[in-house]
């Protein structure tokens, strides 16, 4: 097993591309259920909610069996919902705005940043000794 160094931990974000695509596995089959409706992000931030932070296969802090197996208490748990919750709603919703509303700007403006958040890593890598 490799020992997590600082370079394993400023290559995150050149790994989250293969997350974006386990996400864009599971979406697309359902893109009718979220995106031909009114409230498809709704429905979306509840399916990530659940599945991905109430029922994980671990037990996960936050999650249910976390609460149950895990020694920290429970109020401790409940608090990283304010990250972990808001960031499903705001990418649910980002997702569904997105998909509905196709633009030109909006487009140029993800794929700008995008670009940047795979260049400044590499950046940083390349001037590690």
């Amino acid at each position: 097993m490799r020992p997590i160094t600082d370079k394993w931990v400023m290559a995150g974000p050149l790994l989250q591309p293969i997350r974006g695509l386990i996400f864009a596995l599971v979406f697309y089959p359902l893109r009718t259920c979220f995106f031909n409706r009114g409230n498809g992000w709704l429905l979306m931030s509840w399916i990530l909610v659940a599945l991905g932070i109430l029922s994980t296969f671990a037990a996960a802090s936050g999650s249910i069996e976390g609460m149950i197996y895990a020694q920290a208490p429970i109020v401790y748990q409940l608090k990283g919902w304010l990250e972990v919750v808001p960031q499903a709603l705001l990418f649910s919703a980002s997702l569904w705005y997105w998909v509905k509303h196709p633009v030109r700007w909006l487009n140029w403006l993800l794929g700008i940043a995008f670009f940047i958040t795979m260049t400044l890593p590499v950046l940083g890598l390349l001037t590690l000794r």
